[in-house]
């Protein structure tokens, strides 16, 4: 039986080590990201923002829309025309992806969860037949209006993440 105070917990989890822990006492240590409530599902919030970003290619090579952290997947998905996609970010028929077009191996890519001008997590890498830390196992692109970048599990490699449902954040705190 457990005795003693109960410490106070808000509706949450956080992503950590081999841990999932339920429900979240405090942010302190975590770069935050502020959601917006969603306009579709009353109670629920949308997507955090972020950024991806190529600085080896010539400009325009940020690209800020929404980002998600998947944990069902090891590889990344990158949404945006194909117009738009700065020269030599793009091949086609990766290995991985099949017939998929992907970001070329060698190519060094940035990812920023929240804003540019104050990141809650941040990290670069080059993309690799063998990738490491938060690398994703390849960067495959796809055709659309919107720029959205889902990272897929990888980054808790380099990160705990932490999701607020109560006050609408989420978190990043470098391990």
């Amino acid at each position: 039986a457990r005795t003693g105070p109960v410490p106070a917990t808000l509706a949450g989890y956080v992503l950590g080590g081999n841990t999932i822990q339920l429900g979240i006492t405090s942010t302190t240590g975590y770069g935050t990201v502020p959601l917006a409530p969603s306009t579709t599902v009353p109670g629920d919030w949308s997507t955090m923002s972020g950024c991806y970003g190529f600085p080896d290619l010539p400009p325009p090579n940020q690209f800020c829309g929404t980002l998600l952290l998947d944990v069902g997947i090891v590889e990344m998905f990158l949404d945006l025309a194909p117009a738009d996609r700065p020269a030599g970010a793009e091949a086609q028929d990766c290995a991985k992806g099949g017939n998929a077009s992907c970001v070329p191996v060698g190519t060094s890519m940035q990812i920023i969860a929240g804003s540019p001008s104050a990141p809650a997590a941040s990290y670069s890498f080059t993309v690799a037949d063998e990738p490491q830390g938060p690398a994703p196992t390849y960067a495959q692109w796809i055709d659309s209006s919107n720029v959205f970048v889902n990272t897929g599990r990888r980054p808790l490699l380099a990160f705990d993440y932490l999701y607020d449902a109560r006050c609408g954040n989420v978190g990043f705190r470098a391990k």
